[in-house]
This record gives structure tokens, C-alpha cells and sequence, in this order.
């Protein structure tokens, strides 16, 4: 007896008083939304969910509802600084949608925002910038860890390159991150380097406690790639 509903323009379509399941018809990792800095245009947004939800969910009686921005938390697993702020922001807007109705309904209704608890201690200020920040840098990055985490996989499988200076995986890194290998000092280029051969190397060094420190368990280059950029604007991760 339920309505499935999994575009925007079904999930529209969705009349109160009906049984419903909404999703989007394709599923990020753990069956989950995209990141949303990863989300296709047609995909429905966390606002737009919270937004329907309350309108069918509205009656005479009340009603309880729950909604999670669960992949902030995700995203600061992974040190992703820029996939967790725009998560966190697409929380914030769907936020806004259950404050429009307490609007109209000011004398019954009770919002309650909280957070569990925090992943990889993301923190605001980077003894390198000399505590300067940047986050204007964060806006080169166009994808998140999971993409191109992907693509590293992808490019490894197909590439027997055993760096990545002078190589296609430059040119990836710069259109995915901004980052521009010849212009990082050469601390950096060799951390890139590292992570490079590590990510090769796959699961072959994955039990090395050396190995899981560094990379948490995460495609190596990926991690490295987002510290980079975090700190170039002012991130640190603790």
C-alpha cells in the first residue's frame, strides 16, 4: 500500500494521508544521499525532503520527525573538510524548512538540533598558515573523498606510473583540488608521493600501524590531497 517515490517531481507529486517511501533513485555509499557537494541536480536535497515530509506528515494531531545530516560525520572520518562544511550547510537549510513551519505554527511546535558526536576533531586554525585562514581555497575542490577516492582506484588500475609528477594523475588532482604539484614545497610533493605509492600498493600495507595513522584507513592520496588543501586555507585535523 505505499507510494514510491524516487524524483523530485514524484516525490511532488505525494498527497497527505497517503503511506509513502521517498528516495533518490540513485544511492551513495551505505545506501545513503550524495555528499552534497557531490549531488547530481536532479537528486532531492535534504531540505527538500525535511520540506515534503512536513507537509505530509502535517494533521490536527501533531506529529514527530526526525532528520539527519548523517554524512557530516562521514565526511570528518575521512578529514574531507570541504564535502562536511557543504553537508553541513545542506543541514542547515533543511533547518530552515522545519523553521518556516514553526513560523506558522509557533505555539506547537519544538525544534530540537543536536549532534552526536564529532569525527577527526576538525579544527580552525593551522600552525603553517600561522594561524591565518583561507577558506575561499576550499572552493577549488569539486568532488568528495568517495568520488575521488574512485577515480584514484580507477586511474591505478589502467596507469603503471610510479609517480605523479609529469603524469595524467596531475592533471586529475589539479581540476579535482586546485592543487598544483610543481608549486608545493617539496615536503609536500614528497607526501603526495608517499600516499601515491601507498594507494598503489592497496591492501598490502593496510594491517601497517604506520600505515593507519597517517591514512585512517582511507585511499591514501585522497587523505593527503584533502590535508593539503585544508591547511592551505586554514584546517587542521587533531
Amino acid at each position: 500500500g505505499y507510494t514510491i517515490a524516487t524524483t523530485r517531481e514524484q516525490l511532488e507529486a505525494l498527497q497527505p494521508g497517503k503511506k509513502a517511501v521517498a528516495y533518490n533513485h540513485t544511492l551513495g555509499s551505505g545506501k545513503s544521499l550524495y555528499y552534497e557537494l557531490d549531488r547530481p541536480a536532479d537528486h532531492i536535497s535534504l531540505a527538500e525532503f525535511t520540506r515534503k515530509g512536513i507537509e505530509l506528515l502535517d494533521n490536527p494531531n501533531g506529529f514527530f520527525m526526525v532528520v539527519e545530516g548523517g554524512k557530516i560525520d562521514w565526511a570528518c572520518h575521512a578529514n574531507d573538510g570541504r564535502a562536511a562544511i557543504d553537508d553541513t550547510i545542506a543541514f542547515d537549510h533543511a533547518i530552515r524548512e522545519a523553521v518556516e513551519f514553526y513560523h506558522k505554527n509557533p505555539y506547537r511546535t519544538q525544534i530540537l538540533v543536536t549532534s552526536d558526536h564529532e569525527c577527526g576533531g576538525m579544527s580552525l586554525g593551522y600552525a603553517g598558515t600561522k594561524y591565518a585562514s583561507a577558506y575561499e581555497i576550499l572552493a577549488h575542490q569539486k568532488n568528495s573523498y568517495e568520488i575521488f577516492s574512485a577515480t584514484v582506484a580507477q586511474y591505478l588500475a589502467n596507469s603503471s606510473a610510479t609517480d605523479i609528477n609529469g603524469t595524467e594523475m596531475e592533471n586529475i588532482i589539479y581540476n579535482v583540488f586546485g592543487i598544483v604539484f610543481d608549486t608545493l614545497s617539496p615536503y609536500q610533493q614528497e607526501m603526495l608521493e608517499n600516499a601515491y605509492d601507498r594507494s598503489q600498493a592497496g591492501s598490502a600495507l593496510e594491517d601497517s600501524e604506520k600505515d593507519f595513522l597517517l591514512y585512517g584507513g582511507y585511499d591514501a592520496l585522497t587523505v593527503t590531497l584533502t590535508h593539503i588543501l585544508n591547511r592551505q586555507a586554514g584546517i587542521s585535523w587533531t
